[in-house]
């Protein structure tokens, strides 16, 4: 979906994602979702605002309430893969976005 989506902006960003870009977005995601799950609370803090600063302040709430809630009321939450399943699907719009970001700036 996020690659027909982006094939309006561009070519370049509907293009399907390298094993490399993967890696790099599993690579960010996995850092956050450490950051949710650890004991450290200085790393903790860190990440969250960070994700705040990039994520919640320049998009619309309601779209990740409503990710949110697709995810808790598919049944998916149950699912033994999980906690892959969503870091993959995270890493995934990561690196949509991390195209993006790089096309806005390579624009200015």
């Amino acid at each position: 979906m996020l690659q027909f989506a982006t094939k309006a902006s561009s070519e370049s960003i509907a293009a399907p994602i390298s094993l490399p870009e993967f890696q790099a977005a599993t690579e960010r995601t996995g850092k956050f979702f450490y950051a949710i799950t650890t004991d450290d609370p200085a790393h903790f803090v860190r990440m969250m605002e960070a994700w705040f600063a990039g994520v919640m302040e320049k998009s619309d709430p309601l779209v990740w309430a409503g990710c949110v809630e697709v995810l808790c009321s598919s049944g998916m939450k149950e699912q033994p893969l999980f906690k892959e399943m969503v870091i993959t699907l995270a890493s995934i719009a990561d690196a949509y976005a991390s195209r993006l970001q790089q096309e806005i700036h390579s624009a200015k």
